[in-house]
């Protein structure tokens, strides 16, 4: 039996680089997946909604108001996103069977601590997306991660799964602003695949660079490949207490955002 679908997935992780938006075509033959992809686009985040993305990310300037504009503000922005892939594809968006949502992340708890319970929350309207495209929305990976005994990331490892497992021990390396692992030992059945946050990835590159070289990454590595390793500046960070945790573990900017780099940059 053939089962087919077209899919949207949206993502606008924590290095606030962008919007990337994937059409993909998913067909199923008697419980086999393939999984092609037609068209992609990276949309740049404008600098004012940034700026405010930003701010609802503080503790010290972020406010309830904030984030309940900026909820719905980004619901739009996902919603062009989608129109402007389909747009670019050729696709007729009345045929997108569904779209799937991670929303901008705004707070991460994994972990209760003093009055807070473990909690997470993303924003980015789902409601408004599925108004805007007329299509069905899938969105709360996170929050229904959590619902269900885990951490909230990393969110990738079922389609890892699905699409790597086989004959061989598989570590899938992904290095966002936060970089996660994945591993699919060979053979492995889905209760046997693990997947944890290794620690920062471009999110702290991304703010050095900016603030030492005035633009926004470090494209294609340049700066860092003419560079040397100051050994006992890599010691120190290697010594954070994040590194060295057993997982389950996951982590955010609450632990390696601006506060961490400008702290670095003072000394």
């Amino acid at each position: 039996m053939k089962k087919e679908s077209y899919v949207v997935g949206l993502m606008s992780g924590t290095s606030l680089d962008g919007i990337d938006s994937a059409l993909i075509n998913i067909v199923e033959i008697d419980g086999k997946i393939e999984v092609k992809l037609i068209d992609f686009i990276n949309e740049p985040l404008e600098e004012e909604l940034k700026e405010k993305i930003k701010r609802a990310l503080s503790k010290e300037s972020s406010n309830v108001e904030l984030i309940c504009s900026l909820n719905f503000e980004l619901g739009y922005s996902f919603s062009n996103a989608v129109k402007n892939l389909c747009k670019k594809a050729n696709f007729d968006i009345n045929n997108l069977d569904i779209i799937g949502s991670h929303g901008q992340t705004i707070f991460h708890i994994p972990k209760a601590y003093g009055e807070h319970i473990k909690s997470t929350l993303q924003i980015g309207e789902p409601a408004i997306i599925a108004y805007e495209t007329e299509t069905t929305v899938i969105s709360n990976f996170r929050t229904m991660d959590m619902a269900a005994g885990g951490q909230g990331a990393p969110l990738v490892p079922y389609t890892e799964y699905l699409l790597y497992r086989g004959d061989k021990n598989r570590v899938l390396q992904n290095i966002g602003g936060i970089g996660n692992v994945t591993v699919l030992p060979r053979y492995c059945k889905l209760e046997d695949v693990y997947a944890f946050d290794t620690g920062p990835g471009n999110m702290i590159i991304d703010e050095v660079t900016k603030n030492l070289k005035g633009i926004s990454y470090d494209k294609d590595g340049y700066f860092a490949s003419i560079g040397n390793i100051k050994q006992d500046l890599l010691n120190e960070l290697m010594s954070i207490e994040y590194i060295s945790m057993k997982p389950p573990k996951t982590t955010g900017r609450e632990l390696f955002g601006k506060q961490l780099v400008d702290c670095i940059l003072n000394k």
